[in-house]
């Protein structure tokens, strides 16, 4: 391929165009995708804008409630339930002043205005917003804005300069264009909200039930297709869905994004009538820095949600509209049965298809860091995008061109999943790739895990048996942790001659890895006392082959560098060029090369940073062209002035002080449409608290890692991912993937590449 300037190069949708003897390729600048004004994205919401002025010029309350498949409008009085119990829920919290984003007909308007001193209502269409200020009674005001503009000037005008105690967005995230729009509204809603109010985000299409929606609706109306044609029809009429589904998962993700303490209760809709709002969709009510509810025991549902007295969740309760059986039942039916008692009847958190009951109602809210994480979403705007420009293509170029978005998709992260498999010994999982003779026939991942965490129990457990070991006092945690583990699993004792090797050799290590864990445990005592410098072990002779063993060269990092080039390839081939990279605590390189690897020919732009000059010097003689610099992610991130589109960080935020301040940092040096590629332990390694952590031991006048965040106080290194997850949304970084994937033999090694953008 070669790169000619496009036709038009000042247009604000395009970055870049390549040509090819067969193939033309367009590049969508990434600026035009950033909520809320980016050029495409302001496209989307002029479009939903005009697609509601011609709806709102029927003046019917019901303009526009029509069922998916037939078209045929919904029932009154069923959209009037629909109504009555979304008031319900935003008056439960007894709010004062409340904010409408998106009042469209005034369903609410008119159910929640008499219960409040204040209601200010917003929507994008100029048509409703004058029918409403036409008939406003005191106390109600309605202002034209976006869902994203609670901060606007209009907006806040129309409030007196006083905060709500409730937002409200009810049956409106259906019409943004992906999850980063979305993100950007609750940031905006929690940001106005009064500490110990309310969000309520209602009438969420269901990201988990996406396919059964178009399943029922297809099999409604064309009930002949055979099984194949069924199949293919309902992915289609999924893939053109034009409207945004999430899950719970990335709605709390969402949800953290402002930075605020958020907790998230989860409620199933309790409608009496069997309809796609009933079986399909959910009300979300975040708590915005409330003071925590009552925590609840968690029980599977075997009898009575109301008997006893303490608070209770009682989940795993089958959906009667989507699991029918002898002990299923509705949730219109439970909340029948709950009424008159302190109760709320929710969707289960793990299964959309399932329901929960809370006991009180206020065990109903969690915090949000809990289930925050990628989830699940379906998201119209790249479709979108590729209909606005690839007409705008087809006229630049003279030719039809394929239309590229600076995004990380779901194809792309199945790709870079293939790509780290096909890079194993076997292309396949880690149990499948040791030799014969290695351990037992059927030995997988996590049986030689458990055999490597043996080997380093009992290795804690001879030092500490012996006495009470003389510890340098920057090491006393390690013992900490030590006894803690011990506690938890106990000394397996005396392992067998040739136990390191053999569960070392089945997790794909080299001679070299198994030679530093054995010396690790031999010099344990001079370790603890700070006789002996754990580098020493590390770089013998100063060679880096055992530090590659540990960061490059075994299972799972194989799998993970190769699903690291693979992500690299695909975000060089949708920007522009050349490609921007910043590598944060390079090391010795083992991330490195595979991003190299991936990029190939194509330009790039590369700047490998860490704390020492030791591993500066080592990668300007490893990888010709490539910048060093000095960084320490902790103190010099926030001041670093570039802007990238790819930031590696691999084995390397864990040592942050604060890890969310730090990731806050590194959303200040991504580009408009940057990907973060997190390599992170999500995982206690019991073999590293043996060797590796006794390098995150502080020096005297230094702080500690994990001091200044969520790890204070815990002895603990590394965060699990929902962890991270959560720590990554509360920084502003929107959570994309996770690789290996949940149902994957090589997760038990807890080692995960973590992808997520601005």
């Amino acid at each position: 391929m070669r790169t000619e300037p496009t036709a038009d190069p000042t247009h604000p949708w395009i970055a870049r165009i390549t040509r090819g003897e067969d193939l033309t390729r367009v590049v969508v600048d990434p600026a035009a995708l950033v909520p809320p004004d980016g050029a495409l994205v302001v496209e989307h919401r002029e479009h939903w804008s005009e697609v509601y002025d011609w709806t709102y010029s029927d003046p019917s309350p019901l303009a526009g409630w029509r069922a998916s498949g037939t078209g045929a409008p919904l029932p009154a009085a069923h959209m009037g339930e629909w109504a009555d119990r979304t008031a319900e829920l935003v008056l439960a919290a007894r709010p004062r002043r409340v904010l409408e984003l998106g009042c469209g007909t005034g369903m609410l308007l008119e159910r929640i205005a008499p219960h409040v001193d204040a209601y200010v209502g917003t929507d994008i269409a100029g048509e409703v917003v004058d029918r409403h200020r036409a008939i406003a009674a005191p106390g109600v005001g309605v202002v034209r804005a976006a869902a994203h503009e609670a901060r606007s000037a209009a907006v806040q005008e129309a409030l007196g300069g006083r905060a709500p105690d409730c937002v409200v967005i009810n049956s409106v995230t259906q019409c943004f264009p992906d999850l980063a729009y979305l993100t950007e509204v609750l940031r905006t809603a929690t940001a106005v909200v009064a500490a110990g109010g309310t969000v309520v985000v209602g009438d969420v299409r269901h990201a988990g039930l996406h396919l059964r929606h178009w399943r029922e609706t297809v099999t409604a109306t064309e009930p002949a297709l055979d099984d194949d044609t069924l199949a293919r029809t309902v992915a289609d009429r999924a893939a053109a869905d034009r409207e945004l589904l999430v899950d719970p998962a990335a709605l709390a993700a969402a949800a953290l994004a402002g930075g605020r303490r958020i907790a998230v209760a989860v409620h199933a809709k309790t409608l009496t009538d069997d309809t796609e709002l009933s079986r399909h969709r959910f009300d979300a009510v975040l708590h915005v820095d409330a003071d925590p509810g009552p925590v609840p025991q968690v029980l599977d549902w075997t009898g009575d949600p109301l008997a006893g007295t303490e608070p209770v969740v009682i989940r795993g309760i089958p959906n009667a509209l989507l699991c029918p059986g002898p002990h299923a039942v509705t949730a219109a039916r439970l909340r029948t049965d709950l009424a008159g008692h302190d109760a709320a009847v929710l969707l289960d958190p793990d299964d959309p298809e399932l329901l929960a009951v809370a006991r009180p109602a206020a065990a109903a809210a969690r915090p949000a860091a809990g289930p925050a994480g990628p989830g699940r979403a379906h998201e119209p705007f790249p479709a979108f995008v590729r209909s606005r420009v690839g007409p705008l293509a087809r006229r630049l170029t003279g030719t039809d061109a394929t239309v590229l978005l600076p995004v990380v998709g779901p194809d792309d992260v199945a790709a870079a999943d293939a790509a780290g498999r096909a890079a194993l010994p076997g292309g396949g999982p880690a149990g499948d790739a040791g030799p014969a003779d290695a351990g037992p026939a059927d030995a997988g991942p996590a049986d030689a895990v458990a055999r490597l965490d043996a080997v380093a129990l009992h290795a804690m457990a001879s030092v500490l048996d012996a006495g009470d070991p003389e510890v340098a006092p920057r090491h006393a945690w390690l013992v900490r942790r030590w006894r803690a583990e011990l506690a938890a699993h106990g000394d397996p004792g005396p392992q067998p001659d040739g136990a390191l090797h053999a569960a070392c050799t089945d997790l794909g290590y080299p001679p070299a890895m198994v030679e530093f864990f054995a010396a690790a445990t031999a010099h344990l005592p001079g370790l603890l006392r700070d006789e002996v410098p754990l580098q020493a072990l590390l770089f013998p002779d100063g060679e880096i082959a055992t530090a590659l063993a540990s960061y490059q060269d075994n299972t799972v990092n194989t799998y993970l560098n190769g699903a690291l080039a693979h992500l690299t390839a695909t975000t060089a081939r949708t920007r522009a060029e050349p490609l921007r990279v910043l590598e944060l605590g390079g090391g010795v390189g083992g991330s490195t090369r595979a991003v190299l690897d991936g990029l190939g020919e194509a330009p790039v732009d590369y700047l490998f940073t860490d704390v020492s000059r030791f591993f500066l010097d080592l990668a300007a003689t490893r990888f010709p062209g490539v910048r060093t610099a000095l960084l320490d992610v902790t103190t010099d991130l926030a001041a670093h002035d570039g802007r990238h589109d790819l930031v590696v960080a691999a084995n390397v935020l864990h040592n942050a002080v604060d890890v969310r301040a730090t990731l806050a940092a590194v959303r200040g040096v991504l580009a408009p449409g940057g990907v973060l590629a997190l390599v992170e332990s999500t995982r206690e390694h019991l073999p590293a608290l043996v060797s590796m952590q006794f390098l995150m031991s502080a020096r005297p006048g230094t702080a500690a890692a994990g001091s200044g965040d969520l790890r204070a106080g815990t002895d603990r290194i590394f965060l699990t991912e929902r962890q991270w997850w959560a720590e990554l949304a509360a920084a502003g970084l929107r959570p994309v993937a996770a690789l290996p994937r949940g149902t994957d033999d090589l997760r038990v090694l807890g080692q995960q590449l973590l992808l997520a953008t601005p």
